[in-house]
């Protein structure tokens, strides 16, 4: 089977009957429903002495891999554990089960190896997941990447580096835009990696760095610094931007963070960027988690117990979601500062839900799929 997205086609495997395909066909639009899943606690909750009992702390998002109908996690608990390395985790539907691909895989040799944050995405065209790597503070300071080759369990390939970034930072946003770019020299037919940077930000005009990978030409082929002016707003750090795209409107959303949670901006298909009506919660690791709805391509940001849509068109609208598609009270989210461990993806055909699992501490995991349309 295939899935067309602004002219190109995507091949995924069809999924087989599963507990969760069966959960989401059950579903009317604009309802929860709770998926249980064997063993959670075990492979998303953590039980290293100092650490927080939780590997989804510190991070927002998961990745479908259409070509094995599998869901990718990169993560870390926090404290105690960051030494042993990032986990490589994956959902699969077929099993309904979470299982270790990789344990102790080290983002930077030697060091600590942060968390998930931001920093994954997945090559749809491929199955390929690309990975940015934790910020070290070096200086001049070079995106660091590795690619995780379909098939493999860890990311085992390293990018090229490249220039285009102009300050240090330790978090990143990263997407991958599937559609038509046009910025630079062009995109190829598999699209490219998009890194969105906004280390050195301090309230000017040239806040916030994209960068473009293409993986047919292996090349950094975009750049554009000031791509989110005046981002920052605060004091507190150029920590936990994200960065999420819609293949249904050929655009991604940037933003988001410690110094600037309530400001957001379109990319547009030709590399440039446009500010949006702000965010009516904030949006950032440990803030707001961004997802986007597979079915429309409109954007969901689930925040401090609450769900809104934003149509990115124009400067955008965000409109609340009320009543049964109000988030469950299972389902923590509660906002500003805190470790709700909550990572989120979207699942396309045949699910066309968005896939949702916490993991609160060592012991309260759950998970749970929203229709939204």
């Amino acid at each position: 089977m295939s899935r067309v997205s602004n002219a190109h086609t995507v091949r995924i495997v069809a999924p087989p009957a599963s507990a969760l395909a069966a959960l989401a066909a059950s579903m009317s639009a604009g309802t929860w429903a709770q998926l249980t899943i064997p063993g959670q606690n075990s492979v998303l909750g953590d039980t290293v002495v100092g650490g927080g009992g939780s590997n989804t702390q510190y991070s927002d998002s998961m990745h479908y891999i259409p070509q094995s109908d599998s869901v990718q996690y990169v993560g870390l608990d926090h404290a105690g554990p960051e030494a042993l390395g990032m986990h490589v985790i994956e959902y699969l539907p077929a099993t309904n089960q979470w299982v270790f691909k990789a344990n102790g895989y080290q983002v930077v040799p030697g060091a600590g190896s942060g968390h998930g944050f931001d920093h994954a995405a997945v090559n749809p065209y491929t199955g390929d997941a690309y990975q940015v790597l934790y910020g070290p503070p070096i200086v001049p300071f070079r995106l660091s990447v590795r690619r995780r080759p379909f098939g493999s369990n860890t990311f085992t390939q390293t990018l090229p580096q490249t220039s285009m970034e102009q300050a240090i930072n330790i978090t990143f946003g990263v997407c991958w835009w599937s559609g038509s770019f046009t910025g630079g020299s062009g995109a190829g037919a598999q699209g490219c990696l998009l890194v969105y940077n906004v280390g050195g930000s301090v309230g000017n005009a040239l806040d916030g760095d994209l960068s473009a990978y293409d993986p047919l030409s292996n090349t950094w082929f975009y750049g554009l610094h000031g791509a989110t002016p005046f981002w920052r707003t605060n004091g507190t750090g150029n920590y936990h931007n994200l960065a999420e795209y819609s293949a249904a409107f050929n655009c991604a959303v940037i933003g988001g963070g410690n110094s600037g949670p309530d400001k957001i901006w379109r990319v547009n298909s030709n590399g440039t960027t446009t500010q949006l009506t702000n965010p009516p919660r904030s949006i950032g690791i440990q803030r707001g988690n961004l997802t986007t709805d597979p079915v429309t391509g409109k954007f969901l940001l689930f925040a401090q117990n609450e769900l809104w849509e934003l149509d990115p068109t124009g400067v955008g609208t965000w409109t609340q979601q009320t009543g049964l598609r109000a988030p469950p009270a299972g389902l923590p989210c509660n906002g500003i500062g805190t470790n709700d461990g909550t990572i989120a993806v979207a699942m396309p055909a045949p699910y066309n839900v968005v896939f949702f699992a916490n993991q609160l501490t060592s012991t309260t995991g759950s998970a749970w799929l929203y229709k939204h349309a």
